[in-house]
């Protein structure tokens, strides 16, 4: 969304195109040099939007790219999200539908790598929650969905921006 390609991103680009795989990079606007190799697509084909969600505290759009990346494996079925910051070592060849990243072996899951039936009814639960841009998400402490809680029924719920970082994520 509106800067060029920083060097390792062009570099990851060029790494899964180097290893045979189809690589399409949507974008918002015009971004700069794009490597060899990579189809340029418009991100409107996923969210046809001119409303980026950032966290507040952050200069990221993170919580715009996790709202994207589902919609992106809903519209596109087969189709696998991988961060821009991923580089590719060896083709990737999956058998799966359900394709999940993982950080370093730790028990979370990283969404960097992402994919999913489009019917499933994984992809369509998480759909569903990013609907609400003022959820009160499960995961978090009991004080913290008391307080999101308290601030909605007082009339002033607190949007998605103003959460924890990965709460989309």
């Amino acid at each position: 969304i509106g800067s060029p390609l920083s060097w390792f991103e062009q570099v990851c680009l060029c790494s899964f195109v180097a290893q045979g795989h189809t690589v399409n990079l949507f974008t918002y606007s015009d971004i700069g040099t794009i490597p060899d190799g990579v189809i340029v697509r418009n991100g409107r084909e996923v969210i046809d939007t001119d409303v980026f969600i950032k966290y507040k505290n952050k200069d990221s759009y993170a919580l715009f790219a996790d709202w994207f990346r589902m919609r992106m494996v809903e519209r596109f079925p087969g189709i696998i999200w991988m961060d821009i910051d991923t580089y590719c070592y060896r083709p990737v060849t999956l058998t799966d539908e359900y394709v999940f990243g993982n950080f370093n072996g730790n028990p979370h899951v990283a969404n960097g790598v992402f994919s999913a039936p489009s019917n499933s009814e994984l992809l369509q639960n998480i759909l569903d929650f990013m609907e609400d841009q003022f959820p009160s998400p499960p995961w978090l402490s009991k004080k913290a969905r008391d307080r999101f809680a308290v601030a909605r029924e007082a009339g002033n719920p607190i949007h998605i921006s103003e959460m924890p970082w990965g709460t989309w994520g």
